[in-house]
């Protein structure tokens, strides 16, 4: 598995969940805290917010009443109920190393998934709720709930980036940063709570 491993494909039975049909942008970011750490600021504000913490996204759903996705929700939804594109296709629709010139894009400017969400393997790579995964932890429920452990200190990303080779723009990818990281490669989606 490693940094840029895949775990093998598992039933899961979740329940219904909402989730943004773009990364958080750097406008709704400022909107909501007041400023704006992206260190891609010039890429415009309809740009993913990038550089922030998960601790910071947790400051930011409480004030707004919105969540992150389990590992699990997230690639529910990046997988669309399809095989998600490779090769020439994922030009259109991702942002990364081979086409991004080094930087984060603004929010749906790429082809949708089947769900008609946006930038699901490419512009940032996006926080989940989960503490961690793989071998080292365990693997997530099946239920759809993030894999929590209070001791650890990484949290759960998905996706590919600006950054990020072909190869690993692959919705099947894990990976796990210091939940205190301020990395321009990482931004989040959130997902809106059900009444």
């Amino acid at each position: 598995r490693g940094r840029y491993g895949c775990t093998a494909l598992r039933h899961v039975t979740i329940k219904a969940f909402l989730l943004a049909r773009t990364e958080c942008t750097q406008r709704q970011w400022r909107a909501v805290m007041g400023y704006n750490p992206s260190r891609f600021g010039q890429s415009g504000p309809e740009a993913p917010v990038d550089s922030v913490s998960w601790h910071e996204i947790n400051t930011f759903a409480l004030k707004t009443r919105l969540l992150l996705p389990s590992s699990t929700q997230w690639e529910v939804a990046a997988r669309a109920r399809g095989v998600f594109p490779k090769g020439p296709a994922l030009d259109d629709v991702a942002w990364f190393g081979g086409n991004s010139g080094g930087r984060t894009h603004g929010v749906r400017r790429k082809k949708p998934n089947g769900f008609g969400l946006f930038d699901m393997i490419g512009n940032v790579r996006e926080w989940c709720e989960d503490s961690a995964f793989g071998v080292e932890v365990g693997d997530p429920p099946t239920d759809g709930s993030p894999w929590l452990d209070s001791d650890s200190l990484l949290r759960s990303l998905r996706g590919g980036g600006w950054f990020s080779p072909a190869y690993a723009c692959d919705v099947r990818i894990r990976d796990a940063f210091m939940a205190c990281a301020h990395n321009p490669n990482v931004g989040f989606r959130p997902m809106y709570p059900l009444r």
